[in-house]
């Protein structure tokens, strides 16, 4: 129960802060356009937003901009 009670927080949270806005980004690095709906690498892209391209390997905030 605990379980679904945090998925439902984290995704209330994500929304609430704009994150997953189900807009398609392209890399900024190789151009190549991603999916709408990404899974994140990581626990910073799982809670921040972000992702990581499949054929460059570049970190892509929740934006499309690229990560420093």
């Amino acid at each position: 129960m605990e379980i679904i009670i945090g998925v439902v927080l984290v995704f209330v949270v994500a929304l609430g802060l704009g994150m997953w806005t189900g807009q398609t980004v392209k890399c900024p690095r190789c151009g190549i356009a991603q999916d709408r709906f990404r899974m994140p690498a990581s626990l910073w892209q799982a809670m921040l937003g972000g992702w990581t391209c499949p054929k460059c390997g570049a970190e892509i905030d929740r934006r499309g901009n690229p990560r420093n």
